[in-house]
């Protein structure tokens, strides 16, 4: 078997890749597509485990075989954690395949720290401000910043990675090129394209803009259009990777945007005629109605203890991970679960709110009863009961057995759970008597 370990050290992830008996035209063209990112080879499997830190996935580039996959896997895996496999039937789609499972694994490891969007950075090499281009595949992402990226600095595509301060990693992985619309999309350096590729450890590059990209053939010339930020909110969500693991989860995306002044689309008919306003977006000129940016607030749902509450009581509490965004005082509430932001109705937003750190049942009704006036019993457990459906909310029923009512009173010091747990426990011992009394009458003796 011939086998090639490879190591990529990707915007402080690490990628481990086995190439298993590839030709020297797949070989060959990885090295030449992936070399502004520096892979690293080894002779031996050991020697590319030894120089990671990160051991918990190792992929298998592997060609067409009689072999079993698990055969093949099970000698290799050593001790990753998981292995992931991938069987190249051509050079050309291979690659292709190859690159995508690489920016995959990257992600996976990156995800939970800073912000990672669907997006093309470009940079301007003097004010080291950047600007992201988000669009969904197909948008024109790789077009534009083809061009861009030979006039400005090319930082990546498709995939920024951003911290939480603001700091674009840059990602210049192969640029992938419909070359033929029959063949799959070729693989090119992107220093061989002519592009100003920021060097992978150039950490200085801060987003400054954020702008969707919209190709409109009868657009007369380029031109800005502000993006309400309820909708700017929901489309970079639905673009970004992991946001719902992040500890702020939208929070984190809303204080990119608030930081890069709201979020514009670029409406252009041709990619060249957008230079001058791009670098006008890189200058920090003055952008159209942005006295009109809404103002956002921000709701987090950090983890803590739980209270104590007594058994037998309904707690009601935020859904874990959940994170959301009021954009203006009285506009649309945004709340994230999972990998989906949703617009709530106020009463839900209100049932979401009111629920922080975990709160009652008789207590969170008395509040919301408060807020709207007249709230039927029924209506608000409805409402309830479909927020925790939908994974908004976490209704628990207490039942801790380390807890029973005399904990609990000496926890609290409520004299009336603990003089009602004496009066039970007298009542228990008289019944107790009483059965033990009606048991001797019953006993025969000779």
């Amino acid at each position: 078997m011939n086998l090639l370990p490879v190591v990529l050290r990707l915007a402080g992830a690490e990628v481990s890749v086995y190439l298993i008996d590839q030709s020297e035209a797949f070989v060959e063209g990885f090295k030449r597509a992936w070399e502004p990112l520096n892979p690293e080879f080894f002779e031996t499997p050991d020697e590319a485990y030894e120089a990671v830190s990160n051991h918990d996935q190792v992929l298998l580039v592997h060609p067409v075989s009689d072999t079993p996959i698990l055969d093949l896997a099970q000698p290799l895996m050593g001790p990753y954690a998981k292995v992931g496999t991938l069987r190249v039937d051509s050079v050309e789609q291979g690659l292709q395949d190859l690159t995508s499972r690489i920016t995959l694994a990257m992600i996976e490891q990156l995800v939970g720290s800073g912000v990672m969007l669907h997006s093309a950075v470009i940079g301007d090499p003097q004010s080291k401000r950047a600007l992201a281009l988000v669009g969904v595949s197909g948008s024109g992402k790789t077009t534009a910043s083809r061009f861009l990226g030979s006039k400005l600095a090319y930082l990546t595509d498709e995939t920024a990675i951003i911290t939480d301060e603001g700091f674009v990693t840059p990602y210049p992985k192969p640029l992938s090129v419909i070359v033929d619309p029959d063949a799959p999309k070729e693989q090119q350096n992107p220093v061989e394209q002519g592009l100003n590729v920021v060097d992978r450890d150039d950490r200085s590059y801060e987003l400054s803009r954020i702008v969707f990209i919209s190709r409109d053939e009868s657009a007369a010339e380029p031109r800005l259009e502000r993006v309400p930020l309820h909708e700017a909110l929901v489309f970079l969500s639905e673009q970004s990777s992991g946001l719902a693991r992040h500890p702020e989860g939208v929070v984190s995306l809303a204080k990119l945007v608030e930081r890069c002044g709201g979020v514009w689309r670029l409406v252009y008919s041709e990619v060249k005629d957008t230079l001058p306003l791009v670098r006008e977006l890189l200058a920090g000129g003055e952008l159209p109605d942005a006295s009109e940016v809404e103002p956002l607030l921000t709701y987090t749902n950090p983890e803590r203890l739980p209270d104590v509450y007594l058994n037998g009581t309904i707690v009601i509490d935020r859904a874990p991970g959940t994170s959301a965004v009021r954009v203006g005082e009285d506009g649309p509430f945004l709340l994230l679960k999972d990998t989906e932001l949703n617009e709530l109705s106020e009463f839900a937003a209100e049932c979401w709110l009111q629920a922080e750190g975990g709160i009652s049942y008789d207590d969170h009704y008395e509040r919301m009863a408060e807020l709207f006036e007249g709230l039927p019993v029924e209506a608000y457990d409805e409402n309830i009961s479909a927020l925790a459906q939908g994974s908004m909310l976490w209704v628990r029923v207490i039942d801790d057995p380390l807890i029973d009512d005399v904990t609990w009173a000496q926890m609290t010091g409520s004299e009336e759970v603990l003089d009602e747990a004496e009066e039970r426990r007298e009542a228990t011992s008289e019944e107790a008597a009483e059965t033990a009394a009606a048991t001797d009458d019953d006993v025969v003796t000779e």
